[in-house]
């Protein structure tokens, strides 16, 4: 006796029409989805206002304005605003005073010295800056070679800023102080407890190449701030990305730039930069 024929399943004519349908339907949308995401406009992941435009980092990492910086530079910029930080170079990982926990904590100095320290300056007469002392009668500040040995002193001052006559040979390592005289007394800061104030002047070959770089960023305070951070110029660094801040006063990634080239003024050893 043979097995009986299976079952056919019969749908209605009408019933398969409304499946295609609807099938059309979800094609002709996804396709539409498509199009509109090819045409719409990507925010960026990043944007900021910088100086007379814009700069940002696309959805995909790349850099959004700029577009007349080198490669290498336009590179340093856009890894600056993916990690929010900018990486301490090489020259100036010295600076630092990572020697100041072998001394034991600092006292609390009655003045403090201001700039330059833990930098490079571009040339070899640098303004050097420090706190006023309640009742100073005078101050003197002196400036040591890496041996220690004095290089110039600015005699007898009452200004809390002074800058040399004669530019300090380049290329070199500097320590300085500021002697203060207060009612017969001398007081010195860096004190003995507080690491050396240290800073290099470039040599003439690198001063004359961020100089010629700082023409080709267009006036953007972002690119100068990357540039002079890359270089060592940690004051230079500062102010350009201060006004990058004050541009854009609600960007963590501003924000995080600029604190990140303040802390490399701590005493406490970082590494350095790779290759930089």
């Amino acid at each position: 006796m043979s097995a009986p024929a299976p079952a056919v399943v019969r749908f209605p004519l009408r019933r398969l029409a409304v499946v295609a349908a609807l099938a059309a339907v979800l094609v002709a949308v996804a396709g539409l989805s498509v199009w509109l995401a090819e045409r719409t406009p990507q925010r960026p992941a990043v944007e900021l206002v910088d100086g007379s435009g814009r700069v940002g980092l696309g959805p995909q990492g790349q850099l959004l304005g700029l577009e007349s910086l080198p490669a290498e530079w336009r590179r340093d910029v856009a890894a600056a605003l993916r990690t929010g930080r900018l990486d301490r170079p090489r020259q100036i990982a010295d600076l630092a005073g990572a020697e100041a926990a072998l001394r034991g904590p600092a006292a609390a100095a009655p003045f403090t010295l201001l700039a330059p320290i833990a930098t490079a300056v571009a040339g070899g007469r640098p303004t050097f800056r420090w706190t006023p002392l309640a009742g100073a009668e005078s101050y003197a500040v002196k400036v040591f070679d890496p041996d220690l040995r004095p290089v110039t002193t600015s005699g007898p001052l009452t200004a809390t800023e002074w800058a040399p006559g004669q530019p300090l040979p380049a290329g070199t390592v500097y320590a300085w102080q500021v002697v203060a005289r207060r009612g017969g007394e001398d007081l010195i800061a860096p004190g003995p407890q507080s690491p050396p104030a240290l800073f290099r002047v470039l040599a003439p070959d690198q001063a004359r190449a961020v100089a010629s770089a700082a023409r080709e960023a267009g006036g953007s305070p972002l690119a100068l701030g990357v540039l002079y951070a890359r270089s060592g110029l940690v004051d230079d660094a500062e102010r350009e990305l201060a006004r990058v801040v004050a541009a854009n006063p609600g960007s963590a990634t501003a924000r995080d730039l600029l604190a990140s080239v303040r802390a490399w003024r701590s005493t406490a050893a970082q590494p350095p930069s790779p290759g930089v």
